[in-house]
């Protein structure tokens, strides 16, 4: 086993950032603006094909909700989910513009769709519901030039220097 040590909250933050960034922009995929609130539903769109966004956010106003409320993961730790999307509401009754909210994967996350018809999308999660930083995701945050490659023990910002925060990872 290997650490990598990370020196400081600066650099941690970097990394965190390069590995989980912030959607580049959302799609609003519905609205329903009848009633006390109105409700609107966005998809995140991750910055490369080499992340994903694992679900939707809710806002009550029709200005796309900050970038920074939501990170995207990198596909490498995601997978395709086998879970059936699960109906948890439909306007049926309130009127307006049809739409329904489904459970997408095992870890409850949801989507909306216009209609009451199943999402046909691929959704994700998490290939395990807990993880560490292992070698190949060093290499990764080399790849996209978040770090420089100082070899396998490096540290994040590519000296072999340690302090309190460390993400263990197989060899």
């Amino acid at each position: 086993w290997r650490s990598l040590k990370v020196k400081s909250s600066d650099l941690l933050e970097s990394v965190v950032n390069q590995l989980l960034p912030f959607p580049v922009r959302f799609r609003q995929i519905w609205n329903q603006q009848r009633g006390k609130e109105p409700f609107f539903v966005w998809k995140p769109i991750p910055p490369s094909p080499e992340f994903v966004c694992l679900g939707v956010v809710a806002t009550t106003t029709e200005d796309p909700p900050s970038k920074t409320c939501v990170r995207c993961v990198p596909k490498a730790w995601a997978v395709p989910t086998t879970f059936k999307p699960k109906m948890v509401w439909d306007d049926t009754g309130a009127g307006g513009r049809a739409g329904s909210i489904w459970v997408i994967n095992s870890m409850g996350l949801m989507t909306v769709v216009p209609g009451h018809k199943a999402p046909e999308e691929e959704f994700y999660e998490m290939v395990m519901p807990r993880f560490f930083l292992q070698a190949c995701d060093y290499q990764l945050l080399v790849k996209i030039g978040a770090v420089g490659g100082g070899g396998a023990n490096a540290s994040a910002g590519g000296a072999g220097t340690s302090s309190g925060a460390s993400t263990s990872g197989g060899e």
